[in-house]
């Protein structure tokens, strides 16, 4: 089974200069940046649901396009 994005998935992420992190995605009043709990309504967020791993993303933010690539998903 190919694992996609969705909600409650734990996501290793890399951005343009190989910054590796991890996210999970969960409902909005669950968000919390210190434990990277982010919406799934977020800008991030969006881009990643139902996306697989390897794949890459384009984010829009107030500082330009961003682009990350999913490096794991549990």
């Amino acid at each position: 089974m190919i694992n996609v994005v969705k909600l409650n998935s734990k996501v290793t992420i890399e951005n343009y200069n190989k910054h590796q992190f991890i996210v999970i995605l969960v409902d909005s009043n669950k968000v919390n940046l210190k434990e990277n709990k982010i919406s799934e309504r977020s800008p991030l967020g969006k881009a990643l649901l139902e996306h697989k791993e390897k794949e890459r993303v384009k984010v829009q933010t107030p500082e330009g396009e961003k682009i990350y690539r999913i490096l794991a998903i549990k």
